[in-house]
């Protein structure tokens, strides 16, 4: 009979610890579940609340300027500004032009109406982006493309 209470009692506390081992484990994962979840909803938040427009090109020989405006609700900071993807070219045939590259073709910009002066491109305020390309454009049908750092993106043609 002690046997018996013994096994009992060693099955019952051998339960309670598999049960409490179980339910940590299944805490855990629903914790990081949330963990992703908040972060999933402020990566769309953010990507909902950027939107940028190029609002005008311009072409002089070998360089090309476009005013790009924030017409969306985020506020960028200018570092992110160079993190974004330029594209330029005769439409259909567009190349990538690296941010701030010692040869050309490249790309700066400067900030046109930093009205409050934060360091942030915030909404209603234009950049100008200047692409140094290094050799002339000839006319055709050309094509700029800019993607903002989180993937939002702006086109503009122009004929030359």
């Amino acid at each position: 009979m002690p046997s018996i209470v013994f096994s009992e009692g060693f099955i019952t506390v051998s339960a309670i610890i598999l049960a409490t081992i179980f339910t940590a484990a299944v805490v855990t994962n629903l914790q990081q579940m949330s963990y992703i979840q908040v972060a999933m909803t402020q990566n769309i938040k953010e990507k909902i609340s950027t939107k940028v427009e190029i609002v005008f090109t311009t072409v002089d020989n070998d360089t090309v300027y476009l005013w790009i405006k924030n017409t969306g609700l985020n506020h960028i900071p200018h570092d992110l500004i160079g993190r974004g993807d330029l594209y330029w070219g005769k439409r259909g045939s567009e190349d990538y032009i690296p941010f701030n590259s010692s040869t050309p073709p490249t790309w700066t910009y400067s900030a046109i109406n930093d009205v409050d002066v934060d360091g942030y491109w915030d909404p209603g305020e234009t950049i100008l982006l200047t692409l140094y390309l290094g050799v002339p454009q000839s006319t055709g049908d050309y094509h700029a493309l800019y993607i903002t750092y989180n993937g939002e993106k702006t086109e503009y043609s122009i004929a030359i």
